[in-house]
């Protein structure tokens, strides 16, 4: 399967369940993956899963409660690979202070 060919694609909350399945997934469709998870041995487990199938992905740890890891894992982005194609917001922060600070960090 090659639909995602080329594409590069970021997944928040990549670790495991829903975002584990999907970065592999990706992958296997050819995309080069950013495993991102704010729990580092979950994103590393990952990426280094999906490079012993044959794929290419690197593993960030980001908490997407903080904008300047947000903004690094950007830049690391385009750094190793040029572009974002895809952006998949699986993770989720359940913290309701935090939840009140919902904002586009672009702006």
């Amino acid at each position: 399967m090659t639909r995602l060919n080329n594409k590069v694609a970021i997944i928040t909350g990549a670790g495991s369940g829903i975002g584990k399945a999907s970065a592999i997934m990706f992958a296997k469709e050819g995309a080069n993956v950013i495993v991102t998870d704010i729990n580092e041995e979950s994103a590393n487990n990952v990426s280094e899963y999906i490079n012993q199938q044959g794929g290419n992905s690197i593993a960030l740890h980001v908490d997407v409660s903080q904008e300047k890891q947000l903004q690094e894992m950007i830049d690391t982005t385009i750094k190793h690979f040029e572009k974002i194609d895809i952006l998949f917001n699986n993770a989720t922060n359940t913290d309701p202070e935090m939840s009140k600070k919902d904002s586009s960090f672009f702006t």
